[in-house]
């Protein structure tokens, strides 16, 4: 009964966590399987899968994009870039389609600058994870 509860208080609550690997080690790759594995455990009850946010500088993005496409079988992830000129033209509906949502830190400080959190979608998403790479 114990270790029953304990397991269920495990799976419910957000845990957090931090890779702190020296540089070249593979943190990228490690996420990359952690969201792959994540989103194979939701499959089973679509109402829990929301998409990883990643933040990282502007040079970073499409690097993060690329190390998707790479490292992840064809078609298991798929990854959007959330950042410039066109990344208002995406609706809640959008970036809830996608896996990963790759954005930048000038990005969201812009957008939180231009709306408040009550008005735009992207800080009312219940993300499953959110990913700091080389936090600002």
């Amino acid at each position: 009964m114990v270790i029953s509860t304990f397991e269920s208080l495990l799976t419910n609550t957000p845990l957090g966590g931090l890779l702190a690997d020296d540089m070249g080690l593979g943190k990228t790759i490690q996420a990359i399987a952690l969201i792959g594995t994540s989103k194979e455990q939701f499959i089973s009850n679509p109402h829990l899968s929301t998409p990883t946010m990643i933040i990282c500088p502007p040079h970073l993005i499409t690097n993060w994009q690329s190390e998707v496409s790479q490292h992840a079988q064809a078609g298991a992830l798929n990854a959007k870039i959330y950042h410039g000129p066109t990344c208002h033209s995406l609706s809640k509906a959008d970036i809830l389609g996608y896996d990963i949502i790759i954005t930048s830190y000038n990005t969201i400080t812009q957008e939180l600058k231009q709306t408040n959190t009550s008005t735009s979608f992207i800080f009312k998403i219940n993300w499953h994870r959110v990913i700091l790479d080389e936090e600002q």
